[in-house]
C-alpha cells in the first residue's frame, strides 16, 4: 500500500508545483521573497480596508438608530407635553389610552438624543442624518467592492504562499516515517 500512497503522493506534489509555477509566472514574481513581501502588503491592505468597512457598518447602524429616536421623538413630544402639564398624571393616563406607552417611548428618546448629545455637541437634524446616510451607503459599496478584489488577490496569495512552503519545506520526521511505511 506504501508504494501507491507515495506515487499519489507524488503527482499531488507535482499539481501543487505546476499550480504554483504558473501563478509565479502569471503574477511575474521572480522569486518566493518577492511572494512573501506582496503578500504580507496584500494582508496589510485586507486588514485596512475591511477595518474600514466595519468602521462604516457602525456609523451607519449609530445614525440609524439616532434618526429612529429622533423621530420617535417627535411623534410623542406633543403627547408628552401634554402629560406632563396635567395635574393628575394617573387620571391622564386612564382618560387617555396608549399614552403611558408614548410617554415611555418619549423619555427614552429623549435620554438617547441627550446622550448623543453629550457625546458629540450636536445632534443633527434628521435631513442631515439622511444625507450622511446616504453618503456613507456609496462609500461603504465603493469600499465593498474594493474588499471584494483585495480579498480574491489575498486568496490566490495565500495559496501561492501555502504552496511555495509545502514546495520549499524539507520533510519533518513525521512525513518521513510516514513515507517509510
Amino acid at each position: 500500500m506504501a508504494p501507491a500512497s507515495g506515487y499519489w503522493g507524488s503527482i499531488q506534489n507535482a499539481k501543487i508545483s505546476a499550480e504554483t509555477l504558473n501563478l509565479l509566472r502569471s503574477k511575474g514574481f521572480k522569486n518566493a521573497d518577492e511572494v512573501e513581501v506582496k503578500y504580507k502588503e496584500v494582508n496589510n491592505q485586507f486588514d485596512t480596508t475591511l477595518s474600514s468597512l466595519k468602521n462604516m457598518e457602525s456609523q451607519i447602524k449609530q445614525l440609524t438608530e439616532l434618526q429612529t429616536q429622533l423621530r420617535i421623538y417627535g411623534r410623542t413630544k406633543d403627547t408628552y407635553v401634554a402629560f406632563s402639564k396635567a395635574r393628575n398624571k394617573e387620571k391622564f393616563i386612564i382618560q387617555n389610552s396608549g399614552v403611558d406607552g408614548q410617554v415611555m417611548l418619549h423619555e427614552t428618546a429623549r435620554k438617547h438624543l441627550n446622550a448623543y448629545k453629550k457625546e458629540y455637541g450636536v445632534v443633527p437634524s434628521s435631513k442631515e442624518i439622511k444625507s450622511i446616510l446616504e453618503a456613507l451607503q456609496t462609500n461603504k459599496t465603493i469600499k465593498y467592492e474594493e474588499y471584494r478584489i483585495i480579498k480574491a488577490e489575498r486568496d490566490e496569495l495565500t495559496r501561492l504562499h501555502i504552496n511555495l512552503q509545502k514546495i520549499t519545506s524539507t520533510p519533518t520526521k513525521e512525513r518521513v516515517w510516514e513515507n517509510a511505511k
